[in-house]
């Protein structure tokens, strides 16, 4: 707490202590005595001057022409009590009082003229109302001139009297501090008063400090139904207040100061019919006879009549499926109304043998029955972490699904789930990414949003504790990208920069230290990025230029600039001038170069850089095969591509789960065909699990499920694609 300080000498006016003419051999004395508790409760002086007329030196009571009484300031009054705290919420203690302030003295010299022809000085005074210590000019309230005497005009020539104030340390003689006001002539007339000129001196000491506050009585709020009547006509809430005045906590009956209510309102009345529903459309086109159907056959297409002209057009489309001819095979098309096995309605596809040889497939010849169905709502991306998925809907909203130890899947609890559910509280993504423990996504505003694990600042809300629900990371407004590393989190801006939060012990946040930061800090010297990725430990950008740079870990190379050395600052990746996009592992990384050839580095233990080797490599190598490739994508141990003429996806490296997908458990050290003909237009590799999206709008995963993460409804492991069942609507979560 500051001290109060009080100058009583600040309110003085010394008027009286000009020197008058002199006189031969004689001048002006001035007096301090103590003041009496009548004249000063708080202590303080009396200044008396006048002309030594009989010369002897002393200020006879005669000889007294001016009296001043100068009074101690009053001690600071104690702070208020704190403020009953809002309606709604527990009151907070009350803050502690506030400091008495400081009353302060200015003094500026005045030059001869018409306020003083001989000079003088001007004193200022007032509160220190900012607590600077320093007399502002708008906080003086007060001021006095004090002029210098006119000179003696006798032969002896009078001696001025001067007055110097001293601050005085705590002590004896001030117990808090204050001023020495020393006083007496200035024998030698150089216009200071010197030590031993001082012929008396006193104390104005500063006042005691003001006492803290008391505590403040919380303030509690108390709902209660009310039903029906004067009060609400339809019934509604009564919202007592009163101060906790027992303190137990509770607004007991005796202790409510206030009622108020807050009533439903009346029944709302019917809504207007709604609009009329979107039609199912049903469009066939014929299939020439090739791999599909060997004897040719019909290409199924459904949807909705988005644009309302009655045809099902490309852009409308969102199923199709190939009926083939047999040699004597037909098929039955109709349609499937809402409410029956499609909720939204759809195609009823119905095939068998033409064994009346009539050339149309009656009901008894019916061996088969399929259905296209309409979707309200399906992905259009999917994000693997390492026990957990996250798909991103058409509708603005997320779905996630597996390992939820930390609340990773948003969804406000901490159960894992084998089928998806919807994260809350979160709509108009554009973006989503499942990283190890923690979940982000980006929004249409810019904004970026994290949750689950946040124990190391993960999650940017500049706390250190876990969140099962959705937090704003920062204050971003124009985030593009967002992607997850083990216990951080990196951001790409629309400008090109690079913002990172949450563990810094391997130097990750790029910032040129090893500071964990719960705040987004901007990674040094990355300006024009264009596309970012992060893992384990380290992270990479692309720039425009079309070369890369990574910080971070770098035990195993995964750097790629020719050391095992951490770089707490971006380092330039080796040899790679054309990069389009880069991919970083748990310890390696991976990019695809303008000419379609992947290149990886790092760690290459379990053979995940694909070069057809186990080694690691401190440098870019090219991955074997010399395949076209349209991405590459890693985030553990495997590393997953699709080939660019094929469109087949290939993996490599880690497989003990089967997260390959081609079968087996087996390792391998060059890249092998997913075990499907599923044609994956994005695929996204997890710690022990893979999941891609087909064009069709589904989800397939496959490896590890021991937490649910592959969607399926299952806890088993997979070493070939299997659907993740996904809800067609909003009413099906």
């Amino acid at each position: 707490m500051r001290k109060m300080v009080l100058f009583g000498v600040l309110a003085w006016s010394l008027a009286g202590c000009n020197v008058r003419d002199g006189r031969d051999g004689t001048g002006t004395l001035v007096v301090l005595e103590s003041a009496s508790s009548t004249q000063c409760p708080y202590g303080g002086l009396v200044v008396m001057a006048g002309e030594d007329r009989n010369g002897n030196g002393v200020l006879e009571t005669d000889e007294i022409e001016s009296l001043q009484t100068v009074c101690n300031g009053l001690p600071g009054d104690d702070g208020q009590d704190g403020q009953n705290g809002q309606d709604g919420n527990d009151g907070q203690n009350g803050q502690d009082g506030q400091d008495g302030l400081s009353t302060l003295l200015h003094v500026e010299e005045v030059p001869p003229g018409e306020a003083c022809p001989h000079g003088g000085q001007r004193y200022f005074w007032g509160l220190d109302l900012n607590g600077n210590g320093s007399l502002d000019e708008d906080e003086r309230a007060n001021t006095q001139v004090v002029c210098q005497g006119d000179p003696g005009t006798g032969t002896g020539g009078g001696i001025n009297s001067l007055v110097r104030l001293v601050d005085e340390a705590p002590g004896a003689i001030c117990v808090h501090g204050g001023v020495a006001i020393h006083a007496g002539a200035d024998t030698d007339g150089d216009g200071y008063l010197d030590d031993a000129e001082i012929t008396s001196t006193s104390y104005s000491c500063h006042g005691a400090p003001g006492q803290d506050g008391s505590v403040g009585v919380q303030s509690l709020v108390r709902l209660v139904d009310e039903a029906p009547g004067a009060n609400c006509v339809h019934g509604g809430v009564a919202i007592h207040a009163g101060a906790d005045t027992d303190g137990d906590g509770y607004l007991d009956d005796a202790e409510i100061t206030s009622t108020s209510y807050s009533c439903h309102g009346a029944p709302g009345q019917d809504g207007l019919p709604g609009d009329p529903g979107t039609n199912s459309l049903v469009r066939v086109d014929p299939l020439a006879p090739g791999a599909i159907c060997p004897q040719g056959g019909v290409l199924v297409k459904s949807g909705l009549d988005v644009d309302g002209d009655g045809y099902l057009d490309d852009a409308e489309v969102q199923n199709e499926q190939a009926v083939c001819h047999g040699h004597n095979a037909l098929t039955r098309l109709s349609t499937e109304p809402w409410g029956g096995a499609c909720p939204y309605g759809g195609v009823r596809v119905e095939t068998g043998l033409d064994v009346d040889g009539d050339g149309v497939l009656d009901d008894p010849e019916v061996t088969r029955t399929e259905y296209l169905c309409n979707r309200l709502q399906y992905p259009v991306a999917v994000s693997a972490g390492s026990l957990h998925t996250c798909a991103l809907m058409n509708t603005g909203h997320v779905l996630c699904w597996g390992d939820n130890t930390m609340g990773q899947l948003g969804d406000g609890t901490t159960t894992d789930r084998t089928g998806p559910v919807k994260v809350q509280g979160l709509d108009s993504v554009t973006a989503v990414r499942a990283g190890f423990f923690h979940t982000c996504a980006l929004r249409t505003d810019g904004s970026v949003w994290c949750w689950g694990r946040g124990d190391s600042g993960q999650l940017g809300n500049g706390a250190t504790v876990h969140s099962p629900l959705p937090v704003r990371a920062g204050s971003f407004t124009n985030a593009i990208q967002v992607e997850l590393g083990f216990r951080h989190t990196c951001v790409l801006t629309l400008i090109g920069n690079v913002w990172c939060f949450g563990d810094n012990a391997r130097g990750q946040l790029g910032n040129n230290s090893t500071v964990s930061s719960a705040v987004p800090v901007q990674v040094s010297g990355v300006v024009t990025a264009t596309q970012l990725s992060s893992s384990y430990e380290h992270n990479c950008v692309r720039n425009q230029t079309g070369y890369s740079v990574c910080w971070g870990r770098n035990d195993y190379g995964q750097l790629g600039n020719g050391t095992t050395t951490d770089a707490r600052v971006p380092v330039t990746v080796s040899t790679l001038t054309t990069i389009v996009a880069v991919s970083c592992g748990t310890s390696h990384t991976c990019a695809r170069t303008a000419n379609g050839i992947g290149y990886c580095w790092g760690s290459n233990n379990h053979g995940q850089l694909g070069d057809g080797t186990n080694l690691n490599r401190l440098t870019p190598t090219q991955i074997d095969g010399h395949i076209e490739v349209r991405a590459i994508m890693t985030l553990g141990s495997h590393t997953c591509l699709i080939h660019n003429v094929l469109g087949n996806t290939l993996c490599t490296g880690w497989n003990q789960y089967g997260q390959l997908g081609d079968g087996s458990t087996v390792n391998r050290n060059s890249a092998f065909a997913v075990g499907t003909d599923l044609r994956f237009s994005a695929v996204s590799p997890g710690g022990a699990h893979t999941c891609g999206l087909t064009n069709d709008r589904e989800i397939h995963c496959w490896g590890r499920n021991a937490d649910g993460q592959l969607g399926n409804l299952s806890t088993a492991d997979a070493p070939l694609p299997r659907r993740a069942v996904l809800p067609v609507d909003e009413y099906s979560m």
